[in-house]
């Protein structure tokens, strides 16, 4: 097994959540990394196709896409942070980042790229240091993609966020066969205990 994944989509299960990144964010996306990376493959991205998170019912298959990713796109709100299965997907790639000794002064770069979509104004003391990419002005999940909604979407995607996520995904680490196992016992933990403190965020190496 290696990498099957370039982008792991981390967001707050929701139908008209996911109806915005099916119809606007992903299709920018995917476009504009892939102008990015100029490469001949197809940029593969992971999105949970589930519209809710099922409580007591746990999708085998996320932990091993998951630590199949070489990046993780974070699309944060305030319901974000109270969900378990968002905290423990943002909880296993901060583990591989410090694993690897990302975010230091001899590897600044890293492999999570934060969106905020709405409010976060109080983040998590541990992940203020993590730059993200504010696109409240353009997230509404019913807007028309000729709208200037849209197009401001775009200017964010292609300027702000794409060229990030294409170098993170160059510069991504070789893969290890360690990764998807950690990450599906992480993320099985969700089964067994209560959801983690905001506080309690693994923080990153210095």
């Amino acid at each position: 097994m290696a990498y099957q994944y370039d982008i792991f989509l981390s967001y707050k299960r929701h139908p008209e959540a996911r109806q915005w990144l099916v119809e606007h964010f992903l299709p920018l996306l995917k476009y504009y990394v892939e102008l990015q990376l100029e490469r001949r493959e197809e940029v593969q991205v992971f999105l949970d196709e589930r519209d809710i998170e099922a409580g007591a019912t746990w999708p085998a298959e996320l932990g091993g896409a998951l630590g199949a990713s070489r990046t993780l796109v974070a699309l944060w709100t305030r319901t974000y942070f109270h969900s378990e299965w968002c905290t423990r997907e943002l909880s296993v790639m901060l583990a591989r980042e410090r694993g690897e000794r990302l975010r230091t002064r001899r590897r600044p770069g890293g492999l999570i790229f934060p969106v905020v979509l709405h409010d976060c104004e109080q983040l998590p003391t541990r992940l203020v240091p993590l730059q993200y990419v504010a696109m409240q002005d353009c997230y509404q999940v019913r807007m028309a993609r000729n709208s200037q909604r849209a197009e401001l979407l775009e200017e964010h995607i292609a300027t702000r966020l794409a060229p990030g996520v294409a170098s993170g995904v160059a510069a991504a680490p070789r893969w290890s066969p360690r990764w998807p196992r950690s990450a599906k016992q992480l993320l099985d933990s969700i089964l067994r205990k209560s959801p983690p403190r905001q506080d309690q965020v693994p923080r990153h190496s210095r």
